[in-house]
């Protein structure tokens, strides 16, 4: 009871203010009458034909006037003017959506009508004439409730107009649209006359339907009425109406459609995106390489991807081939093919193997077989890339490796292959010597295993050795007026069996503190041979052994010499890898006192020696 109350005050308030302004809106009747447009709904002229060549998908509006500087604006979208204003024609190409047109010209009034196209290829016709002075005009006002719904929209004769004051109309019929969101819209014919120009309506409310937006893909942006309601998929809740609904994605087309919701329906709005730009259309060889766009790889599908419109740098690379790039610029609804096969990159496998009957694999990178062979081997041509090498063969551990295959290069493998036990291999060399075949291949395969040794037996080898040694007398006034001896050398070694054998060229030099009984300088040219029995550890060698030295000394001043030749002792420890190249060796060698320069013996000699082995 109150509300209703409330809102029949509200009605009364709303009439007295019309009331008091019908003064004002009398006095300027004649004023609003001037510069006034009208639009006017008309028939297809028989001389207007619509071209829509280049825009199949819009709508247009034709109008024609005695005007020729009208211009125009929409609350949409005016996507042409094609007009010819010296003629008196207007084209207007429009998105095909019910849309408020406003039309300007110089010393006329704002003039805004509703042009209600809904598909595309719709044309409709209107007239704009300056509005003729008209007679009888009748003061007119609206009130209307509840308060919630005072400012809704109201239409007269498809022309919206202002309710805040007195709306001049002429007598006799008319058509009348009040509209409100929430509210049922009225629509009725009202006949003005001058004893009823005060109009009274209540408009009644309406619930919100639920509304439900959907699109494929997901994710899209959803305006509805140009205001961003969330992305799809979307259920919100709207009154009853019209709406204009716009669906957007970044890489798609945008959709957008009127809409209508209505009471007690589904309301569910769906829309599949037309993905937006160009095609690549890539024939690639080899069928694994892969594609960046910008150093971001892509897939394709059936040789197909879509892009968005922009300019690319094109990328394709597959391991073991050269790359192709190029700059590209994908257009809307273009499509870029290509054939490209890349070149593929090649070098050379070369490889030996011991013992020479082991079977040898070779495999790619995913693991599938490139060939097997026996022996050595090489491949030309062999494709850029990864591979795992493999060797096998009876008493011998397998063999595996990882190797690369650069373009143009030779890549050399030698595999040596490990024995699995010394028990095998001394039966083996049983059954060698029993043998009376003469294939040569089983006789280089027991000839290997014999030359590997064994860790007590090391295996024969041979080689030189450059040595620094300090040398220093042990008796009589030679042992502490010496101020300083040292020396350097070559030697030659030979190891076979448990027994190594040497032969050394040295020079030694020697300074005295006291000079009064001794020369300044003496100097020494040696040459000595040794015997010496060794045993192997791994790559460590220790002996024992004597040897025979013979030794010139000369005093640089005096040009003076002597010679003496002594037996020694000598102790030897090496260290050499067994497949190294390079060692390193310890000797420490004593005099026996029986050589014939009683002056200048005995002597203790200390080398260190770098081994050169072969």
């Amino acid at each position: 009871m109150f509300r209703n109350t409330l809102n029949s005050g509200l009605q009364y308030i709303s009439a007295a203010i019309l009331m008091l302004n019908l003064t004002v809106g009398l006095s300027t009747v004649e004023a609003q009458q001037l510069n006034d447009l009208v639009a006017t709904p008309i028939e297809n002229p028989s001389s207007t034909i619509p071209v829509f060549v280049d825009f199949p998908d819009n709508a247009a509006i034709i109008i024609t006037s005695s005007l020729t500087n009208l211009r125009f604006d929409s609350n949409v979208e005016i996507i042409a003017d094609r007009s010819e204003p010296a003629t008196g024609e207007y084209r207007l190409i429009i998105p095909p959506f019910r849309q408020t047109i406003s039309v300007y010209a110089d010393n006329y009034k704002q003039l805004r009508f509703t042009v209600p196209v809904s598909e595309a290829r719709e044309v409709l016709f209107y007239s704009i004439e300056p509005k003729e002075e008209e007679l009888n005009l009748v003061p007119t006002f609206f009130a209307i409730s509840p308060a919630q719904a005072m400012d809704a929209t109201v239409f007269i004769d498809n022309q919206e107009v202002d309710i805040n004051k007195a709306v001049n109309l002429v007598e006799g019929p008319h058509q009348l649209r009040i509209e409100k969101v929430g509210y049922r819209t009225i629509t009725e014919e009202i006949v003005v006359s001058i004893n009823q120009n005060i109009r009274k309506y209540e408009m009644e409310p309406m619930q919100t339907q639920l509304v439900t937006v959907t699109s494929n893909p997901e994710g899209a942006r959803i305006e509805i009425n140009d205001v961003e309601r969330g992305s799809t998929n979307f259920q919100g809740f709207l009154f009853p109406g019209d709406y204009f609904l716009r669906v957007a994605k970044n890489g798609y087309k945008t959709a957008q459609q009127s809409i209508t919701v209505t009471e007690g329906d589904t309301n569910a709005f769906h829309f599949d995106l037309e993905e937006y730009g160009g095609d690549l259309n890539l024939r690639i060889s080899p069928a694994h390489a892969q594609v960046y766009l910008n150093d971001q790889p892509i897939s394709l599908e059936n040789n197909f991807a879509k892009v968005h419109p922009g300019s690319y740098s094109l990328k394709v690379t597959a391991d073991g081939y050269q790359s192709y790039s190029e700059p590209i610029v994908v257009l809307e609804n273009a499509i870029i093919t290509r054939d490209i096969s890349l070149r593929q990159l090649v070098g050379t496998l070369q490889q030996t193997v011991r013992p020479i009957f082991a079977v040898v694999t070779l495999l790619d990178a995913d693991g599938m077989l490139i060939d097997e062979w026996q022996g050595a081997n090489r491949f030309n041509n062999l494709p850029a890339g990864r591979y795992t090498i493999e060797a096998s063969a009876t008493d011998y551990k397998d063999y595996e490796r990882e190797i690369v295959i650069r373009e143009g290069r030779v890549t050399e493998v030698d595999i040596r292959m490990e024995i699995i036990n010394e028990k095998v291999l001394t039966n083996d060399l049983a059954r060698e010597d029993q043998s009376t075949g003469d294939d040569d291949n089983e006789n280089d395969y027991y000839r290997e295993r014999r030359d590997r040794g064994s860790f007590f037996n090391y295996p024969d080898f041979g080689g030189i050795y450059l040595h620094y040694n300090l040398f220093k007398p042990s008796t009589n006034a030679f042992d502490s007026n010496v101020e300083d001896a040292y020396g350097f050398g070559i030697g030659f070694f030979k190891h076979s069996g448990i027994i190594t054998s040497s032969f050394d060229l040295v020079y030694n030099r020697y300074t005295f503190m006291n000079l009064n009984l001794l020369p300044e300088e003496i100097r020494s040219y040696n040459v000595s041979t040794s015997i010496i029995p060794t045993l192997s550890f791994g790559p460590v060698l220790i002996g024992y052994g004597v040897g025979l030295d013979f030794t010139q000394y000369e005093e640089p001043d005096s040009q003076s010499f002597d010679y003496t030749y002594d037996a020694f002792t000598a102790f030897q420890f090496t260290i050499k890898p067994k497949n190294w190249g390079l060692g390193f060796m310890i000797d420490n060698r004593k005099s026996w006192n029986i050589g014939l320069a009683e002056e200048y013996r005995p002597w203790e000699q200390l080398k260190y020696s770098i081994v050169l082995g072969f």
